[in-house]
C-alpha cells in the first residue's frame, strides 16, 4: 500500500489539473498514489483529460456533482495511503512537500495534522505565515493550509469533511481532528502554492453574508469547544479586530495622501491638455506644409519619370551597345575578343539571329557571344550515344562542365553503404513518461535502414529508470541503450554520435516526434545532392498549436536567430569536421551553436517544405529558460564564433552537386539484422 494518497477532486479545472499532477509526480518521496475524483464535470476539455489519464500511479474516480466535501470523502474513501493530502485541481505542491510531512507524522504520533507556510500566486501575489497551532487558534480563524497531509486514522475519528457545508470545510476539518485529541504541527518552510482565481469557490464563501452564516454553522457544530474556550477565543477575536482597525486607519491615511495624489494629478492633466491643443495646433500647421512638399515631390518624380524614359530608351537603341561594345575593344583584351560576337548580336535581325541560336544551341533569352562558350559541351552532350556519356568518368564530365561554363552541378558518384544509413540519437534525463511516443515514431519511419541509441543521461527518475530497462528487455533490433553519468545534452549527443555507425545522424529529443516519411525525404535530398544537413517544417504540439516554417540554411540567417530544428539531419562528416556539440553549451542554444559551426565550415543545406516534425511544447522546459538567458547565451556564442560575429568575411557555401545515382542507398526493406557495437569516432 502506498504511504501517501494524494486527492484531487476536478470539477470542470482541466486547464489547471496537468499541472497539480505534474507537481506530486515531481516529489522527491516516490512511495504515494493519486486518486482524481470527476465531481460531475461538464466541460468537455475536462471530460476527454480525465478519460485519458496521462499520468502514472493515477486513478480516476467519477461521482455526480456533489461539492468538495463529499468529492474528498469519496476519494479518501477509495484510497490506500496512511497519509492523506488533499490537494485542489488548481493548486501546486513543492518538490519537497510531501517528503517532509510525512517525516514529521513519522517521528510524533500525537500529530494529526502537518501544515507549512505557502505562497499565493495568480490574480495576486502573497506569502502566508500562520503559527498558531492549538485548538483556540483555530477557534478564531483558520490557521492551516487545506492542503495539509493528515492521518487517515484522524480523518476517520473526525468524521471526515462535513458534506452539509458549502465552504470553509478543511477549517471545521482541523477542528474536528484538534478536538478528536490530535495535534497540529508546523513547518517553517514554504512548499506550498495556492492560485488565487476570480471564480474560485474561496471568493464565494469570503463575502460577507456568506462568510457570516458558515461562521455561525462551525460556531453551533463545536459549541462546547467555544464555551470551554470562550475567554481565550474572545481575547484572540479582539486582538483580530484590533489589527484590522489598525489597518482600516492605515488604509485611510493612505486614501487621504492618494487623494492629495489626485489633485496633483490632475492639476498636470490640465497643463498637459493646454500642451496638447498647442501641440495640435503646429501638427495642422505642419501638415499643411506636408501637403505643400507632396506637391513638390510628385513634380520631381514626374521628372524623373520622364528622364529615366529617355535613359531606357538611348540604351534600349541599336547605337547605344554598339558603342559600348567599341569603348569595351579600347580597353581590354577581352572586349576586343568579343567586339565581332557583341556587333553581330547588335546588328542581326531577329530571324537570323533564331537560326544561329538554333545551330548554336543557345537557350532563349541568353546572348550569342555567351551562347558560343557553351555550344562544345551542349553540342557534345547532344550527339554522344549514353553508352558513351554513362561510360565517360564522372572527373572528365565536371572538368567540361567548368571549362565551358554550363553552370551546372558538379557530378559525383554515391558508394553503397554497408551499414544502418542514418542513426537516430535519442538523449533522455527523466523523460520516460515521452519516451515510448519519441521511439515510436524513430521505428515506424519508411526508411528502414536505420539504427537508434538511446542515451540515458543519468535519470534518477525511478519511473524513467524502468522505462529503459523495459525498453532493453523489448530487443528492438538496432537499437542500442547507452548509460552515462548526467553530463548535459551537448555530451550525451557526442558520445552517442562517437558510437554510431551511420552515415546521417538525426538527434530527436525524447519529448518530440517525427512523423514516418521524415528521414526518408531527408536522406533522399542530402544523398542526391550531397548536403551536410536537411530538415523540414515544424509542428509544435503541447501547451501550444502552431506551425513553424522553418528558413533555409544560411549563415546570415543563423546568425541573427535559429531557423534549424533540433531534429535536423546532418552528416557524422560534418559533426567530425566541426568537433560536435559543444559541452560550453550546458544553459541551452547547444544546436543552434552547432548549426553555426556547419554553416561556418562552408555546410549545405535544405528545407523540406512539410511538417514533418512535431516539437513539444510542456511547462518550464530548457528551451524556456534558455530564452530567459538569451544575452547571457548569445555572448558565449560569440565567444564560440569570433569570425562570424566579428566583422570578418563570412565562408561561401561549397559548390552545388548532383548524384547519378541518388537512388543507391535509399531501397527499400527491413533494417540490417545486425546490433551495432562499440565504435571509436
Amino acid at each position: 500500500m502506498p504511504k501517501v494518497s494524494v486527492i484531487i477532486p476536478c470539477f470542470n479545472l482541466g486547464r489547471y489539473l496537468g499541472e497539480a499532477v505534474d507537481s506530486v509526480l515531481a516529489q522527491t518521496m516516490r512511495d504515494f498514489e493519486i486518486v482524481v475524483v470527476d465531481d460531475g464535470s461538464t466541460d468537455g476539455d475536462t471530460g476527454r483529460l480525465l478519460s485519458a489519464c496521462p499520468w502514472p500511479k493515477t486513478r480516476v474516480i467519477r461521482s455526480p456533482n456533489r461539492g468538495l466535501s463529499a468529492a474528498r470523502n469519496l476519494g479518501i474513501g477509495n484510497s490506500g495511503g496512511g497519509y492523506i493530502c488533499c490537494l485542489d485541481a488548481d493548486d501546486i505542491l513543492e518538490p519537497d512537500c510531501l517528503g517532509r510531512c510525512a517525516a514529521l507524522l513519522d517521528s510524533r504520533p500525537e500529530v494529526g495534522v502537518a501544515t507549512f507556510w505557502y505562497r499565493i500566486f495568480g490574480e495576486k501575489e502573497a506569502e502566508e505565515r500562520d503559527r498558531g497551532t492549538e485548538l483556540a487558534d483555530f477557534l478564531v480563524t483558520n490557521r492551516a493550509c487545506g492542503s495539509s497531509p493528515f492521518r487517515r486514522e484522524a480523518w476517520e475519528k473526525a468524521g471526515g469533511y462535513d458534506e452539509t457545508l458549502p465552504g470553509y470545510e478543511d477549517w471545521d476539518f482541523w477542528i474536528g481532528v484538534l478536538e478528536a485529541g490530535y495535534r497540529v504541527a508546523l513547518i517553517p518552510e514554504f512548499l506550498f502554492r495556492y492560485r488565487v482565481r476570480k471564480d474560485s469557490m474561496v471568493r464565494g464563501a469570503d463575502r460577507p453574508e456568506v462568510s457570516s452564516r458558515l461562521r455561525r454553522r462551525i460556531i453551533e457544530k463545536h459549541l462546547e469547544s467555544y464555551r470551554r474556550r470562550f475567554p481565550e477565543v474572545l481575547i484572540a477575536k479582539d486582538d483580530l479586530i484590533a489589527r484590522y482597525r489598525h489597518y482600516w486607519k492605515t488604509g485611510e491615511e493612505s486614501l487621504r495622501r492618494l487623494t492629495g495624489h489626485h489633485e496633483a494629478a490632475k492639476r498636470r492633466i490640465e497643463d498637459l491638455e493646454r500642451r496638447v491643443a498647442g501641440l495640435e495646433a503646429r501638427s495642422r500647421e505642419a501638415e499643411r506644409e506636408r501637403a505643400t512638399l507632396e506637391r513638390r515631390l510628385g513634380d520631381a518624380q514626374h521628372r524623373l519619370n520622364l528622364a529615366s524614359d529617355e535613359l531606357r530608351g538611348i540604351k534600349s537603341s541599336r547605337p547605344w551597345p554598339l558603342a559600348c561594345a567599341i569603348c569595351a575593344a579600347r580597353h581590354s583584351l577581352k572586349g576586343l575578343v568579343l567586339l565581332p560576337f557583341r556587333v553581330i548580336d547588335v546588328l542581326c535581325p531577329r530571324r537570323f539571329k533564331r537560326v544561329a541560336r538554333r545551330l548554336l544551341l543557345v537557350p532563349e533569352g541568353d546572348l550569342l557571344r555567351r551562347g558560343l562558350y557553351r555550344f562544345p559541351y551542349r553540342l557534345a552532350a547532344r550527339l554522344a550515344p549514353d553508352r558513351v556519356k554513362r561510360r565517360l568518368p564522372i572527373p572528365v564530365v565536371n572538368a567540361a562542365r567548368r571549362l565551358f561554363g554550363t553552370g551546372l552541378p558538379r557530378l559525383f558518384r554515391l558508394e553503397p553503404w554497408e551499414a544502418p544509413l542514418v542513426t537516430v540519437v535519442i538523449p533522455c534525463h527523466n523523460y520516460g513518461r515521452f519516451l515510448d511516443e519519441a521511439l515510436e515514431s524513430a521505428l515506424g519511419q519508411t526508411l528502414r535502414n536505420i539504427e537508434i541509441i538511446i542515451v540515458d543521461d543519468g535519470s534518477d527518475d525511478p519511473f524513467t529508470v524502468e522505462k529503459l530497462a523495459e525498453i532493453e528487455r523489448r530487443g528492438i533490433p538496432n537499437l542500442m541503450v547507452r548509460r552515462q553519468e548526467n553530463q548535459g545534452v551537448s555530451r550525451a549527443r557526442n558520445n552517442a554520435i562517437a558510437a554510431a555507425w551511420g552515415k546521417y545522424i538525426c538527434c530527436l529529443d525524447a519529448d518530440d516526434r517525427i512523423m514516418p516519411a521524415y528521414l526518408k525525404k531527408c536522406v533522399a535530398a542530402m544523398e542526391a545532392r550531397r548536403l551536410d544537413i536537411s530538415y523540414s517544417w515544424v509542428k509544435i504540439f503541447g501547451d501550444e498549436d502552431r506551425e513553424w516554417g522553418t528558413e533555409p540554411f544560411e549563415i546570415g540567417t543563423l546568425t541573427r536567430r535559429n531557423c534549424v530544428p533540433t531534429a535536423a539531419v546532418f552528416t557524422k562528416e560534418i559533426w567530425r569536421r566541426v568537433g560536435g556539440f559543444n559541452p560550453n553549451m550546458a544553459g541551452g542554444n547547444e544546436d543552434w551553436d552547432f548549426w553555426l559551426s556547419v554553416a561556418e565550415a562552408g555546410g549545405r543545406g535544405e528545407v523540406i517544405p512539410a511538417p514533418l516534425f512535431h516539437y513539444r511544447r510542456h511547462g518550464v522546459t530548457r528551451d524556456a529558460r534558455a530564452i530567459e538567458r538569451h544575452a547571457e547565451l548569445m555572448e558565449i556564442m560569440k565567444r564560440n564564433h569570433p569570425s562570424l560575429y566579428g566583422g570578418a568575411r563570412r565562408p561561401r557555401p561549397g559548390p552545388r552537386w548532383e548524384a547519378v545515382n541518388p537512388l543507391v542507398n535509399l531501397r527499400l526493406g527491413s533494417r540490417h539484422d545486425f546490433l551495432p557495437q562499440e565504435k571509436k569516432p
